[in-house]
Formats: C-alpha cells, structure tokens, sequence
C-alpha cells in the first residue's frame, strides 16, 4: 500500500518468477557477469523473432541509438547532418542526435498514433536520415514514410526506433525489420523487460560489424566470441598493437550485462502470453472508460501492442491537475513526452511557431498509465475508477 493507503498501480512492473531466478542464479553460479554467452544467446534468439539476421545488444534503448546513429555517420555509403524525427517522442530520441553531432529536423505527428507525419515535411527541407517512431507500440505507416521520403531525399538510411513497439507489426512484418537500421529497448514497462538493456537488428553484414566495434570503445575486435584461447585471433598477426587495446574508430562502452540479458530471454519466450494480456487490458480500459466524453481513448489495433495506455483531455480539463489526482490516489502516470522542440528547454532553439500542432497539443494534453501484462481485473477496474475521477475533479484550465 501506498499514499493515503491506495495501492500504486505503476506504469511498468517486472515479476521475478522461478523462471527468471533460475536464469539469474545460473549467471551467478557461472561467475561470468559482463557481456558474454547469455547475450549472444539472447542477441540471436531476438533476430529470430524480429526477423532480421543481426542483432547487437547495447546497455540500453538510448545506448542503441547513439550506436545506430554512430555507424550511420561512420559509413561511407551516407553523409549524415541533418536527422528528421517526430516533434514528439520520449526525449532520448532528439538527445541521441544532439549527442552524436547531427541536427534535429523536427516534423509533426499523427493526432491519433503519434506516428511521423511526412505531410508536415516542406519540399526542399534536408535531411539524411529519417528517424520514425512506433510510439506507445503504435506503429507507423510505413509504405506512406518511404514513398515521401523517396520524394523528398531518395537513398537516404532511415533509422526505425522501435523500442515501444516489440510485436507490433506492419503487414505481415514486424516492427523493427523494415529499417535500415532499428533500435529496441527492454525497459521495465515495455513487453520485453528487463530493467535496461537496448538492441539494434539489421541486415547489413557491414553496419552491424561496426556496430559490434561502435558499442566497445571503437576498438578492431568484432568477433562475437574471442578465439585467441581456442583457434588463435584472427587479428592478431596483421596489427602491431593488441587488437583488443587497438581503436579503429570513436566508440562508447555500451556493453550489456549477462543479467540483463539472462532476464530478457526469459521474457522473449513469454512474449506471446504477455501481449495477449497487453491486448486485453487496452480493450477493457476502453470499455471502462467508454462514458468519460472529456478523453480521447487509444485505438485498439490489432497490429498495435500497447506499450502503455495512452489518453488525451479534449477539452479546457487541466493535465496537470488530472497528473496529480491520479498520482495522489496510487495510479502512476506520465505525461505524453512533450514536444520536444517548443516544451523541452533543452531544444528551446529549434522553436517556431505553428509548426507542430499536433506533437504540441498532444504535449500539453496527453498523459498515459501502465498497460503491462501483471495489472489484475482489479487493478483495471480500480484505475478506470480513478482515471473518472481524477478527469472529472480536474481544474479548468
């Protein structure tokens, strides 16, 4: 229990079952805790579901953009400045262009499922990537990216983050096999967990070697598993330095843990019993909240897995008054992001007026609560209940 003796329904939750402690303890019993057998074991099993033939685990979902964006702008075939993303998405986003050198170009989103609104993007703006987002799961609408992006700038990479969008498809494909490159993160409240560890899948034999030596502090080694015990190093006679001391290019140390990585296959192998319940809580909390006439509730698309619940006021109702109330009575909920380029002070030079309706409505009136598989009948119930409350107790703004 919590304040005022409400139980906190939290936005994202992770349960240690006998499952995952067994794959804990086999970590421990191995001795064997940085980045090694159990992470190329979960970097091939999640390719195989993806359906893409490379996946790099990183540290986290920001840990794999950095990275993404890194090889881009390393790679020879692209000559990367200027990044094109949503107006509105989790930060990290924008923060990963910043920090890596490039541009943001901001463009707006779709009202409904936020995703890159390519209408928005003025004939003759440049850029060299694009940068959509499957965000709270919903995914984007990919044939109409591509066919705009091949309008406006043909040949450029686009960088598919997917990171709230593990099971959501597009056609028979699933998010995060379309892109050049794409990002996922395994942050508690996504439907992969576990706590923080991020990936990049790809097909390019090329960008996921210099991915593999990116995310290791640039250095030459990019073998999967290190033979100079075994079969000897491949590199080894051709260099005059250790290769594993021998940096080729700038790289971070964003390297996964082998706990990290032991949790996540576990949930890998729950990842169809965890949607099913995602499914189901959406549609309950839509019936439940069918009557609050003031809330744009979330589509129910069954190509959509729901990272979180996502709401919008629609009419003068205060989001942060509704914020508190929820808060106050042990609903944990978020606001939706922001725009990032007129709400984010960090971005305050990229501010125009007019040009994001949309990202800056949807930053000053969207909010979401959890979706994730552990939340009861109860616990659905007990949130609608308060979610009414807490809408219609709200101070006009």
């Amino acid at each position: 229990m919590e304040d005022g003796g409400y139980a906190l329904i939290r936005i994202g939750d992770l349960k240690l079952g006998p499952e995952e402690r067994k794959a804990l303890q086999y970590v421990i019993d191995r001795e064997w805790l940085s980045e090694g057998p159990e992470t190329r074991a979960f970097e091939d099993e999640f390719a195989a579901y993806v359906g893409t033939k490379y996946c790099i685990a990183v540290s986290s979902g920001t840990a794999a953009l950095m990275c993404a964006l890194t090889a881009l702008k390393q790679d020879d075939r692209w000559h990367l400045s200027y990044v094109l993303l949503p107006a509105l998405t989790f930060v990290a986003d924008a923060n990963a262009v910043s920090l890596c050198g490039l541009e943001p170009v901001f463009a707006d989103v779709d009202p409904i499922t936020f995703g890159l609104d390519m209408g928005s993007v003025a004939f003759g703006t440049h850029f060299d990537c694009v940068l959509p987002v499957h965000l709270m799961g919903y995914p984007v609408d990919w044939d109409y990216i591509v066919e705009n992006v091949n309008y406006l700038r043909r040949g450029v990479p686009i960088l598919e983050d997917a990171c709230e969008a593990h099971g959501s498809s597009i056609g028979s494909d699933l998010c995060g096999s379309l892109g050049t490159l794409s990002v996922f993160s395994f942050y508690i409240a996504h439907t992969v967990q576990a706590g923080e560890l991020g990936c990049i899948c790809t097909n390019d034999p090329e960008l996921a070697k210099s991915l593999r030596r990116i995310k290791a502090h640039g250095r030459l080694c990019v073998c999967r598993e290190c033979t100079r015990n075994t079969t000897g190093c491949p590199y080894i006679e051709s260099v005059s330095l250790d290769p594993r001391f021998l940096a080729l290019t700038p790289g971070y140390n964003f390297k996964a843990s082998e706990f990290q990585s032991a949790i996540a296959r576990v949930q890998l192998r729950k990842i169809e019993e965890n949607i099913t319940r995602r499914f189901y809580n959406r549609l309950r909390l839509n019936e439940l909240l069918s009557d609050v006439d003031e809330l744009q509730l979330p589509p129910a698309y069954d190509n959509a897995v729901p990272m979180a619940y996502p709401m919008v006021l629609l009419d003068g109702h205060s989001r942060n008054s509704v914020l508190k109330n929820l808060t106050r009575r042990g609903v944990e909920c978020r606001p939706l992001f922001g725009c990032i380029p007129t709400q984010q002070p960090a971005y305050a030079a990229y501010a125009r007026s007019n040009r994001w309706p949309n990202a800056e409505w949807l930053g000053q009136k969207g909010f979401y609560v959890g979706c994730h598989q552990y939340l009861t009948d109860e616990d659905l119930e007990l949130m609608a209940r308060e979610i009414q409350f807490a809408v219609r107790e709200s101070e006009e703004e």
